[in-house]
């Protein structure tokens, strides 16, 4: 698995640090889907 670059920055809760959706799934090798009509991510992976 290459490196890739994050495009937005992470956001640290006490216990939690929360990433990009199309960022960790695209790093794991998944298809990325945004439907904007229910604002949901669809992680599709291989």
């Amino acid at each position: 698995m290459g490196r890739s670059e994050i495009c937005a920055a992470e956001i640290v809760y006490p216990g939690r640090t929360m990433l990009p959706a199309r960022w960790v799934g695209q790093a794991l090798g998944a298809t990325v889907d945004w439907d904007a009509e229910t604002q949901t991510v669809t992680l599709n992976v291989p």
